[in-house]
């Protein structure tokens, strides 16, 4: 006679529940594996399917960009498809600073971690100057990686994922951060649009 597996429930569940929007909390897991919301919609957090680890979206809303106030340089919209979510659009062209951190202790320990950047590039035009952004990662433990990249390569119309860094998962207090940012006015930055930052397991998802 077959018995059940038990269920996997996610990491520091108790700490996931104080600043999670369900329905109810019946059936955790069920909620946990289809994605919940988190600190008023602008985190989402879900199981990842392979590795059963914490997987985390922070949207744009949860990050802080420079001028994203301001209706002359940014523009809010919803995500389409998903009126709970909004993403930043550049409407006038400014140096890109985007910053954002998460806690570490929300990261299954000893689970290996990559930070992407999900944007898209509505504007086809192609600049003469090569447009480059500077990532970085930093750890509580004061590791910094850094990256530099073009992103002549983005398709117009479709979203990508930039990766910035990976990290290890630790049982150890503070937080993650990381950043995305230009040095420079380059005509690219117009028409840029940022969903978030995903944060999940490195695995081949071929």
């Amino acid at each position: 006679m077959s018995q059940d597996v038990p269920k996997k429930l996610p990491h520091n569940l108790e700490l996931l529940l104080q600043k999670a929007e369900l329905p109810s909390v019946e059936d955790v897991h069920d909620h946990f594996k289809a994605g919940i919301f988190l600190n008023k919609k602008t985190v989402r957090c879900w199981t990842d399917r392979t590795t059963h680890s914490n997987s985390f979206m922070l949207y744009s809303r949860a990050l802080s960009i420079e001028r994203s106030e301001d209706p002359s340089y940014w523009r809010w919209l919803w995500l389409e498809g998903d009126m709970d979510v909004e993403v930043a659009e550049m409407l006038k062209m400014c140096p890109v600073k985007i910053k954002g951190s998460f806690e570490m202790n929300h990261f299954n320990p000893g689970e290996k971690y990559e930070v992407m950047f999900l944007m898209m590039m509505k504007n086809p035009h192609v600049p003469d100057v090569e447009p480059l952004v500077k990532m970085t990662v930093e750890l509580p433990n004061g590791t910094t990686q850094e990256k530099e990249l073009s992103l002549k390569a983005m398709v117009p119309g479709q979203w990508a994922q930039v990766k910035a860094g990976e990290f290890v998962g630790t049982e150890e207090g503070g937080d993650v951060g990381f950043s995305l940012s230009t040095s420079e006015e380059v005509e690219w930055e117009k028409g840029l649009i940022v969903e978030g930052v995903l944060i999940e397991p490195c695995v081949d998802r071929k």
